[in-house]
Protein backbone atom coordinates (compact mmCIF):
# COMPACT_ATOMS: atom_id res chain seq x y z
CA UNK A 1 0.00 0.00 0.00
CA UNK A 2 1.17 3.40 -1.02
CA UNK A 3 2.38 5.96 1.73
CA UNK A 4 3.55 9.38 2.50
CA UNK A 5 5.89 10.32 4.66
CA UNK A 6 6.15 14.43 5.42
CA UNK A 7 7.96 15.90 8.00
CA UNK A 8 7.28 19.70 8.86
CA UNK A 9 9.41 22.34 10.51
CA UNK A 10 7.37 24.99 12.68
CA UNK A 11 8.62 28.03 13.93
CA UNK A 12 8.18 28.38 18.02
CA UNK A 13 7.25 31.73 19.86
CA UNK A 14 11.23 32.07 21.06
CA UNK A 15 12.05 31.86 17.30
CA UNK A 16 13.34 27.79 17.57
CA UNK A 17 11.83 25.30 15.41
CA UNK A 18 10.62 22.10 15.89
CA UNK A 19 10.30 19.35 13.35
CA UNK A 20 7.45 16.89 12.85
CA UNK A 21 7.46 13.54 10.72
CA UNK A 22 4.14 12.29 9.59
CA UNK A 23 3.96 8.88 7.70
CA UNK A 24 0.42 8.29 6.16
CA UNK A 25 -0.88 5.60 3.44
CA UNK A 26 -3.21 6.09 0.86
CA UNK A 27 -6.23 3.40 0.28
CA UNK A 28 -6.67 4.45 -3.59
CA UNK A 29 -4.20 2.64 -4.40
CA UNK A 30 -3.55 -1.50 -4.28
CA UNK A 31 -1.10 -3.53 -1.85
CA UNK A 32 1.58 -5.27 -3.32
CA UNK A 33 1.51 -8.45 -4.42
CA UNK A 34 3.53 -11.74 -4.06
CA UNK A 35 3.51 -15.26 -6.08
CA UNK A 36 5.28 -18.21 -5.41
CA UNK A 37 5.37 -21.66 -6.95
CA UNK A 38 7.67 -24.43 -6.44
CA UNK A 39 8.39 -27.82 -8.37
CA UNK A 40 9.97 -30.42 -6.07
CA UNK A 41 11.08 -33.88 -7.66
CA UNK A 42 12.00 -36.40 -5.15
CA UNK A 43 13.89 -39.46 -5.86
CA UNK A 44 14.56 -42.40 -3.34
CA UNK A 45 17.23 -45.41 -4.54
CA UNK A 46 17.82 -47.40 -1.13
CA UNK A 47 19.54 -45.54 1.24
CA UNK A 48 20.33 -42.62 -1.84
CA UNK A 49 17.78 -39.72 -2.10
CA UNK A 50 17.82 -37.18 -4.67
CA UNK A 51 15.96 -33.94 -5.37
CA UNK A 52 15.35 -31.80 -8.09
CA UNK A 53 13.52 -28.18 -7.35
CA UNK A 54 12.19 -25.34 -9.84
CA UNK A 55 11.46 -22.38 -8.02
CA UNK A 56 9.80 -19.44 -9.40
CA UNK A 57 8.86 -15.97 -7.43
CA UNK A 58 7.43 -13.01 -8.72
CA UNK A 59 6.47 -9.85 -6.42
CA UNK A 60 4.42 -6.68 -8.29
CA UNK A 61 3.10 -3.66 -6.78
CA UNK A 62 6.18 -3.73 -3.95
CA UNK A 63 6.35 -0.48 -2.09
CA UNK A 64 9.51 1.73 -3.18
CA UNK A 65 10.02 5.23 -2.35
CA UNK A 66 10.56 8.30 -4.84
CA UNK A 67 11.55 11.41 -4.12
CA UNK A 68 12.38 14.88 -5.58
CA UNK A 69 14.56 17.84 -4.93
CA UNK A 70 11.48 20.02 -6.34
CA UNK A 71 10.98 20.96 -2.60
CA UNK A 72 14.33 22.93 -2.80
CA UNK A 73 12.26 25.17 -5.24
CA UNK A 74 9.17 25.93 -3.15
CA UNK A 75 8.85 28.82 -0.91
CA UNK A 76 7.93 27.02 2.17
CA UNK A 77 10.51 24.34 2.10
CA UNK A 78 12.47 24.44 5.47
CA UNK A 79 15.51 25.29 3.18
CA UNK A 80 14.17 28.34 2.03
CA UNK A 81 15.88 30.82 5.18
CA UNK A 82 13.03 33.65 4.95
CA UNK A 83 10.17 31.05 5.58
CA UNK A 84 10.98 27.79 6.44
CA UNK A 85 7.99 25.91 7.33
CA UNK A 86 7.76 22.63 5.51
CA UNK A 87 10.74 19.63 5.37
CA UNK A 88 11.33 16.69 2.76
CA UNK A 89 7.82 15.22 1.86
CA UNK A 90 8.24 12.01 0.17
CA UNK A 91 6.15 9.47 -1.63
CA UNK A 92 6.09 5.75 -1.45
CA UNK A 93 4.33 3.88 -4.23
CA UNK A 94 3.39 0.41 -5.24
CA UNK A 95 5.87 0.72 -8.26
CA UNK A 96 8.75 -1.75 -7.71
CA UNK A 97 9.31 -5.66 -8.99
CA UNK A 98 11.59 -8.35 -8.26
CA UNK A 99 11.54 -11.89 -10.34
CA UNK A 100 13.07 -15.29 -8.92
CA UNK A 101 13.47 -18.30 -10.67
CA UNK A 102 16.27 -20.64 -9.75
CA UNK A 103 17.15 -24.63 -10.25
CA UNK A 104 17.78 -26.29 -7.12
CA UNK A 105 19.24 -30.30 -6.99
CA UNK A 106 19.83 -31.99 -3.64
CA UNK A 107 21.97 -35.36 -3.05
CA UNK A 108 22.09 -36.91 0.08
CA UNK A 109 23.82 -40.42 0.89
CA UNK A 110 24.37 -42.15 3.71
CA UNK A 111 27.24 -44.95 3.39
CA UNK A 112 28.44 -47.46 5.61
CA UNK A 113 30.59 -47.15 8.30
CA UNK A 114 30.03 -43.51 9.62
CA UNK A 115 30.41 -41.51 5.77
CA UNK A 116 27.70 -39.32 4.93
CA UNK A 117 27.32 -37.11 2.19
CA UNK A 118 25.16 -33.75 1.57
CA UNK A 119 25.74 -31.85 -1.93
CA UNK A 120 23.53 -29.09 -2.89
CA UNK A 121 23.61 -26.94 -6.19
CA UNK A 122 21.51 -23.95 -7.10
CA UNK A 123 21.47 -22.18 -10.53
CA UNK A 124 18.94 -18.88 -10.29
CA UNK A 125 18.84 -15.43 -11.45
CA UNK A 126 17.23 -12.45 -8.93
CA UNK A 127 16.35 -9.20 -10.94
CA UNK A 128 14.00 -6.67 -9.24
CA UNK A 129 13.96 -2.40 -9.37
CA UNK A 130 15.24 -2.14 -5.73
CA UNK A 131 16.67 -4.83 -3.53
CA UNK A 132 16.97 -2.73 -0.77
CA UNK A 133 13.04 -1.31 0.69
CA UNK A 134 12.88 2.63 0.56
CA UNK A 135 16.05 2.65 -0.83
CA UNK A 136 14.96 5.50 -3.42
CA UNK A 137 14.26 7.87 -0.11
CA UNK A 138 15.50 7.13 2.51
CA UNK A 139 19.07 5.96 1.17
CA UNK A 140 19.89 2.69 1.00
CA UNK A 141 22.84 0.30 -0.95
CA UNK A 142 21.32 1.13 -4.46
CA UNK A 143 19.37 3.95 -4.81
CA UNK A 144 17.88 4.65 -8.19
CA UNK A 145 19.25 6.84 -11.08
CA UNK A 146 16.16 8.38 -11.40
CA UNK A 147 13.03 7.25 -9.32
CA UNK A 148 10.59 9.66 -10.21
CA UNK A 149 10.02 9.29 -14.34
CA UNK A 150 11.41 5.53 -14.64
CA UNK A 151 11.74 3.34 -11.94
CA UNK A 152 12.29 0.46 -14.65
CA UNK A 153 15.44 2.34 -15.84
CA UNK A 154 16.53 0.19 -12.27
CA UNK A 155 15.51 -2.92 -13.20
CA UNK A 156 18.71 -5.53 -13.45
CA UNK A 157 20.24 -8.05 -11.17
CA UNK A 158 19.12 -8.05 -7.43
CA UNK A 159 21.48 -6.76 -5.53
CA UNK A 160 21.95 -10.85 -3.86
CA UNK A 161 21.70 -11.95 -7.27
CA UNK A 162 23.93 -15.25 -7.23
CA UNK A 163 24.38 -16.96 -10.71
CA UNK A 164 25.58 -20.42 -9.23
CA UNK A 165 26.16 -22.10 -5.92
CA UNK A 166 27.50 -25.41 -4.75
CA UNK A 167 27.54 -26.48 -1.16
CA UNK A 168 29.58 -30.03 -0.22
CA UNK A 169 29.26 -31.41 3.00
CA UNK A 170 30.73 -34.86 4.07
CA UNK A 171 31.07 -36.21 7.58
CA UNK A 172 32.48 -39.21 8.99
CA UNK A 173 32.73 -40.74 12.32
CA UNK A 174 35.23 -43.11 13.39
CA UNK A 175 34.50 -46.81 13.89
CA UNK A 176 35.03 -48.11 17.82
CA UNK A 177 38.48 -49.02 16.97
CA UNK A 178 39.35 -50.94 20.63
CA UNK A 179 36.45 -53.25 19.75
CA UNK A 180 37.83 -54.26 16.57
CA UNK A 181 41.01 -54.91 18.09
CA UNK A 182 39.06 -56.40 21.28
CA UNK A 183 41.23 -53.92 23.39
CA UNK A 184 39.49 -53.28 26.92
CA UNK A 185 42.09 -50.67 28.03
CA UNK A 186 39.32 -48.04 29.37
CA UNK A 187 42.01 -45.31 28.60
CA UNK A 188 42.79 -46.74 24.84
CA UNK A 189 38.77 -46.25 24.41
CA UNK A 190 39.30 -42.71 25.52
CA UNK A 191 41.62 -41.82 23.36
CA UNK A 192 41.03 -44.26 19.96
CA UNK A 193 37.36 -44.39 20.18
CA UNK A 194 34.44 -41.84 19.50
CA UNK A 195 35.99 -39.29 16.77
CA UNK A 196 33.69 -37.55 13.99
CA UNK A 197 35.80 -35.39 11.53
CA UNK A 198 33.72 -32.71 8.63
CA UNK A 199 33.89 -30.66 6.28
CA UNK A 200 31.86 -28.01 4.48
CA UNK A 201 32.93 -26.29 1.09
CA UNK A 202 31.21 -23.96 -1.09
CA UNK A 203 32.17 -22.44 -4.32
CA UNK A 204 29.92 -19.52 -5.27
CA UNK A 205 29.41 -17.07 -7.61
CA UNK A 206 30.32 -13.61 -7.45
CA UNK A 207 27.79 -10.80 -6.52
CA UNK A 208 26.32 -8.09 -8.99
CA UNK A 209 28.43 -4.19 -8.94
CA UNK A 210 26.96 -0.90 -10.46
CA UNK A 211 29.31 1.72 -11.50
CA UNK A 212 28.63 5.34 -11.04
CA UNK A 213 30.11 9.05 -11.32
CA UNK A 214 30.11 9.71 -8.15
CA UNK A 215 28.11 13.65 -9.74
CA UNK A 216 25.09 15.11 -10.16
CA UNK A 217 25.50 15.84 -14.10
CA UNK A 218 22.06 14.81 -14.46
CA UNK A 219 21.13 17.74 -11.67
CA UNK A 220 18.21 15.67 -9.93
CA UNK A 221 19.81 16.22 -6.96
CA UNK A 222 20.34 12.74 -5.87
CA UNK A 223 23.60 11.82 -6.94
CA UNK A 224 22.98 8.78 -8.30
CA UNK A 225 23.95 8.90 -11.67
CA UNK A 226 25.46 6.12 -13.67
CA UNK A 227 28.29 6.60 -16.62
CA UNK A 228 27.63 5.82 -20.48
CA UNK A 229 28.72 2.70 -21.34
CA UNK A 230 31.42 3.33 -24.66
CA UNK A 231 33.41 -0.21 -25.02
CA UNK A 232 33.33 -3.83 -23.09
CA UNK A 233 34.01 -3.62 -19.72
CA UNK A 234 34.85 -7.28 -19.22
CA UNK A 235 38.24 -8.01 -18.63
CA UNK A 236 39.69 -11.90 -18.21
CA UNK A 237 39.45 -12.89 -14.57
CA UNK A 238 41.83 -15.59 -15.03
CA UNK A 239 44.58 -13.46 -15.20
CA UNK A 240 47.38 -12.86 -11.82
CA UNK A 241 45.46 -12.11 -8.55
CA UNK A 242 47.88 -9.28 -8.56
CA UNK A 243 46.16 -7.77 -11.80
CA UNK A 244 42.74 -8.42 -10.73
CA UNK A 245 43.07 -6.24 -7.44
CA UNK A 246 45.19 -3.10 -10.02
CA UNK A 247 42.26 -3.43 -12.46
CA UNK A 248 39.31 -5.97 -12.44
CA UNK A 249 37.50 -4.42 -15.14
CA UNK A 250 38.07 -2.40 -18.19
CA UNK A 251 37.57 1.30 -16.19
CA UNK A 252 38.66 2.73 -20.06
CA UNK A 253 35.00 1.80 -21.17
CA UNK A 254 33.23 4.39 -19.47
CA UNK A 255 32.60 8.34 -20.33
CA UNK A 256 30.12 10.96 -17.97
CA UNK A 257 26.77 11.32 -18.73
CA UNK A 258 26.39 14.76 -20.50
CA UNK A 259 24.95 17.77 -18.00
CA UNK A 260 21.21 17.12 -18.01
CA UNK A 261 21.31 13.73 -19.17
CA UNK A 262 21.35 9.99 -17.89
CA UNK A 263 23.99 7.72 -18.79
CA UNK A 264 23.07 4.66 -20.18
CA UNK A 265 24.88 1.99 -18.05
CA UNK A 266 22.35 -0.06 -16.50
CA UNK A 267 22.15 -1.45 -12.58
CA UNK A 268 24.18 -4.11 -11.52
CA UNK A 269 25.81 -4.69 -14.93
CA UNK A 270 29.23 -6.44 -13.91
CA UNK A 271 29.50 -9.05 -11.75
CA UNK A 272 32.20 -9.37 -8.64
CA UNK A 273 34.79 -12.36 -8.19
CA UNK A 274 33.59 -15.62 -6.89
CA UNK A 275 34.05 -17.06 -3.56
CA UNK A 276 35.38 -20.36 -2.40
CA UNK A 277 35.36 -21.47 1.80
CA UNK A 278 36.65 -24.46 3.22
CA UNK A 279 35.56 -24.84 6.86
CA UNK A 280 36.51 -28.27 8.73
CA UNK A 281 35.67 -29.65 12.32
CA UNK A 282 37.58 -32.61 13.86
CA UNK A 283 34.73 -33.31 17.39
CA UNK A 284 35.98 -36.04 20.09
CA UNK A 285 33.41 -37.07 22.06
CA UNK A 286 34.53 -38.76 25.56
CA UNK A 287 31.19 -40.84 27.13
CA UNK A 288 30.95 -40.40 30.84
CA UNK A 289 27.70 -42.58 31.52
CA UNK A 290 24.09 -43.15 30.15
CA UNK A 291 22.49 -40.73 33.52
CA UNK A 292 25.19 -37.64 32.81
CA UNK A 293 25.93 -38.07 29.28
CA UNK A 294 29.44 -37.18 27.66
CA UNK A 295 31.81 -34.44 27.13
CA UNK A 296 32.99 -33.48 23.30
CA UNK A 297 35.66 -31.34 22.46
CA UNK A 298 36.05 -29.36 18.93
CA UNK A 299 38.28 -28.15 16.83
CA UNK A 300 36.60 -25.90 14.10
CA UNK A 301 38.61 -23.94 11.01
CA UNK A 302 37.11 -21.75 8.90
CA UNK A 303 38.08 -20.70 5.29
CA UNK A 304 40.92 -24.03 6.79
CA UNK A 305 43.33 -23.31 3.16
CA UNK A 306 43.46 -19.34 4.17
CA UNK A 307 41.76 -18.45 0.56
CA UNK A 308 41.36 -14.80 -0.08
CA UNK A 309 38.01 -14.18 -1.11
CA UNK A 310 37.96 -10.34 -3.36
CA UNK A 311 35.19 -7.78 -2.42
CA UNK A 312 33.70 -6.26 -5.16
CA UNK A 313 36.17 -3.85 -6.70
CA UNK A 314 35.04 0.60 -6.24
CA UNK A 315 32.66 1.60 -8.90
CA UNK A 316 33.28 5.25 -8.06
CA UNK A 317 34.15 6.89 -11.75
CA UNK A 318 34.85 9.84 -10.50
CA UNK A 319 37.44 8.05 -7.99
CA UNK A 320 39.97 7.89 -10.78
CA UNK A 321 42.81 6.68 -8.05
CA UNK A 322 40.68 3.65 -7.13
CA UNK A 323 38.50 3.01 -9.47
CA UNK A 324 38.74 -0.72 -10.87
CA UNK A 325 40.63 -1.46 -8.30
CA UNK A 326 39.58 -3.84 -4.94
CA UNK A 327 40.53 -3.19 -1.60
CA UNK A 328 39.14 -5.53 0.48
CA UNK A 329 38.46 -9.23 1.57
CA UNK A 330 37.12 -12.11 3.40
CA UNK A 331 37.72 -12.98 6.66
CA UNK A 332 41.35 -15.55 6.62
CA UNK A 333 41.76 -18.88 8.28
CA UNK A 334 39.20 -18.47 11.54
CA UNK A 335 40.33 -21.30 14.30
CA UNK A 336 38.14 -21.53 17.23
CA UNK A 337 38.84 -24.65 20.24
CA UNK A 338 35.56 -25.26 22.33
CA UNK A 339 33.96 -27.88 24.56
CA UNK A 340 30.52 -28.92 24.51
CA UNK A 341 28.95 -30.67 27.70
CA UNK A 342 26.02 -33.20 26.24
CA UNK A 343 23.78 -34.94 28.46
Amino acid sequence: MPFVSRRAQLKLSNNETETLTALSQSRSEPAGRVQRASILLRCHAGDTVSEIARTLATNNGLPLSTATNEDNRRPLNASNPSNPVYGAVSLGEPIGTSDYNALQFQLRKEFSRGLSLLASYTYAKAIDTSSVLLSCAFGGSAPAQNPNANINADRGLADFDQRQRLVLSVTYETPAVTKALHIQNPVAKIVLDNWQVGTISSFGAGYPFTVKTGTDNSLTGLGNDRPNLTGDPHLDTSRPCSELIRKYFNTAAFTANPIGTFGNLGRNTLIGPGTISIDMSLFKSIPISERWGKVQLRFEAFNMPNRVNFANPSANFSSKASFGTISAAGPGRIVQLGAKYIF
